[in-house]
């Protein structure tokens, strides 16, 4: 009975194409302002956000992105390779295990300054990325294990976005705090 019940549940996930539970551990934003001339410059932040006790940490990014990107800047024990054969590039870190004695990204905790140009704007593309994350933990065979998360990368509002929001919500309370006393 319980394999019976496994194999339906299984066949569920699989017809309802329903992702598992660990896709949505790693949060890709982005910051892009245009730089004139039809250049862009993109600053991206990686968000792990696996629960903190789980102890996986982002160690690789992946993202699908055909075009040539320009002046990579990235933080510190990050490295970048460009496979542009195949239409993606990855950064990854350079040093297994979470701060202080890694510079991978802990549960929880965002990493930004991942900075690159593009020659068109990322917010007319659905920016794919497929992240690892590192359990720490070795199989029988001795083989890392590693954890597969998904998405694309989500803009972030800008500044001045932000502050009209902002203010149309600060008005329609003030307007709906006054007509309560009329």
């Amino acid at each position: 009975m319980a394999t019976r019940n496994l194999c339906v549940a299984l066949a569920i996930l699989l017809i309802g194409g329903l992702s598992p539970a660990w896709a949505g551990l790693v949060e890709v934003s982005y910051l892009e302002t245009e730089l004139g001339g039809g250049g862009f410059n993109s600053e991206f932040f990686i968000t792990n956000s696996s629960h903190r006790n789980n102890g996986f940490g982002v160690w690789n990014v992946q993202f699908y992105l055909a075009d040539p990107i320009e002046n990579l800047s990235l933080p510190d024990g990050w490295i970048f390779q460009e496979v542009t054969s195949a239409g993606f590039f990855e950064i990854y870190s350079d040093k297994v295990g979470i701060f202080p004695d890694g510079t991978d990204i802990a549960p929880g905790e965002t990493l930004g300054g991942f900075l690159f140009e593009t020659n068109f704007s990322l917010s007319l593309i659905d920016l794919k990325f497929l992240a690892l994350l590192d359990t720490y933990s070795i199989d029988e065979n001795g083989l890392s294990i590693y954890i597969e998360s998904t998405g694309f990368a989500t803009p972030v509002p800008e500044p001045a976005t932000l502050i009209l929001f902002a203010a149309g919500l600060a008005g329609t309370a003030f307007y709906h705090r006054r007509m309560r006393f009329f």
